[in-house]
């Protein structure tokens, strides 16, 4: 990107956020936001430290990070639509497929279950499998333990070669899943378009990317501020 495309991506960004109403931004973190991690312990799917990086539910998969304060980050994809589970696997050294790349969610919205596939990235841990679908894995109640999205929740247990087994399941300590309502809908509370969704695009505009490339195409550009403004100002279904 030039300089003078930079400025005007920046002076497009800024002219919008100016615009908006100044309301309640309303990003608190979600309340259930942690799995456990046998070996390493909490993992917060609302981002950490100071709320940076967190994870959404998108219609189809997963996208942004979550954090272990013993591991670093965990990058569950970008854009949540990732290939079928039956083509999915951790991506070669020399594989750029970013779609074989990210936690799949299977599906419809409306589903009761809508199954969990595909892989996330721990920066110092490696590959962490969400395909446990087919490992024999059952809960208290006998049940397939698979990861999945059920009752508003995550349910399961994913694996990780390097850390073992990611604990979904606990009754009092879990991630619920608040599925965002459109491409602009980046902040808390998940469902509402307001100022919190302003910042949240501007701060990952302003970092290079990130949640800010909302047409999935690994470029941040005046496409991407366009398609947001075009969501927002569409509002929530």
């Amino acid at each position: 990107m030039s300089f003078s495309q930079h400025l005007r991506l920046r002076g497009a960004i800024i002219a919008f956020a100016c615009a908006v109403p100044t309301v309640s931004a309303g990003s608190a973190p979600r309340e259930h936001r942690f799995a456990w991690a046998e070996n390493v312990g909490w993992i917060n799917f609302e981002g950490q430290p100071a709320g940076q990086g967190r994870v959404r539910f998108l219609e189809s998969g997963l996208a942004g990070f979550a954090w272990g304060e013993n591991i670093g980050w965990i990058n569950v994809g970008q854009c949540g639509v990732y290939r079928p589970a039956n083509e999915q696997g951790p991506p070669g050294i020399f594989d750029n497929d970013p779609e074989r790349f990210g936690v799949r969610i299977d599906g419809t919205p409306g589903d009761t279950l809508r199954p969990l596939s595909g892989w996330a990235w721990g920066e110092n841990v490696g590959w962490i499998n969400f395909n446990t679908w087919d490992e024999g894995i059952v809960d208290a109640d006998g049940h397939p333990a698979g990861v999945r999205v059920e009752a508003g929740r995550l349910r399961g247990y994913a694996w990780a070669e390097n850390i073992g087994w990611i604990n979904f399941d606990d009754d009092e300590h879990f991630v619920s899943a608040e599925f965002a309502c459109s491409v602009a809908d980046l902040a808390n509370p998940q469902g509402l378009l307001d100022l919190a969704d302003v910042i949240a695009f501007v701060d990952a505009a302003l970092l290079g990317g990130g949640a800010a490339d909302v047409d999935c195409n690994g470029l941040f550009d005046l496409a991407d501020v366009t398609r947001f403004v075009s969501g927002f100002n569409a509002g929530c279904p």
